[in-house]
């Protein structure tokens, strides 16, 4: 049999649990000790706790390694298949044009890597001129080198090493 009595202390209330069972002869009853209840405070506010940040930049680093680690394509396949689709429609003179599974898959695998590509050479004019973002005019640089035959993403690692980012 056992008997809760309760003290107030400074912190709160402090239940202590003393057990009347006979203890063993020339040994004293043993003293249980509950946990301090503080007393409920109706006068202040509860504090609420701040969401969890991230720091500047690691956030993105996380998107990135995550996209890289990822082999899904990078835009959506229905709205890449509708626009390919339209722009067949509009190139050829009939509306009934069908196109292949197949060949929807493999424009836009080329077509995502001539975007990575280009990105990559706007990101290495950013980085030539001591920026790390890229702008619209590194993209309309990367555009002016095209006309001469040969995009961008078909130059080779070592050639795109070798740019500095000057025409």
């Amino acid at each position: 049999m056992s008997a809760k009595s309760h003290r107030a202390t400074a912190k709160g209330t402090t239940t202590v649990t003393v057990d009347h069972d006979s203890p063993a002869p020339g040994k004293k009853a043993r003293v249980k000790h509950g946990s301090a209840v503080p007393e409920p405070k109706l006068d202040q506010e509860a504090k609420v706790r701040k969401p969890h940040r991230f720091k500047a930049g690691t956030r993105a680093l996380m998107d990135i390694k995550h996209q890289q680690k990822s082999t899904k394509h990078s835009f959506a396949r229905d709205p890449y298949g509708r626009l390919i689709r339209r722009i067949a429609r509009y190139v050829s003179s009939s509306d009934n044009v069908r196109i292949t599974i197949g060949a929807l898959e493999t424009l836009q695998q080329i077509g995502e890597n001539h975007t990575t590509t280009n990105m990559a050479w706007a990101n290495m004019i950013a980085v030539s001129n001591s920026r790390k973002t890229v702008m619209p005019k590194d993209l309309v640089l990367v555009f002016k080198m095209q006309p001469n035959g040969k995009s961008p993403s078909m130059y080779t690692n070592a050639e795109m090493e070798e740019f500095d980012g000057t025409l």
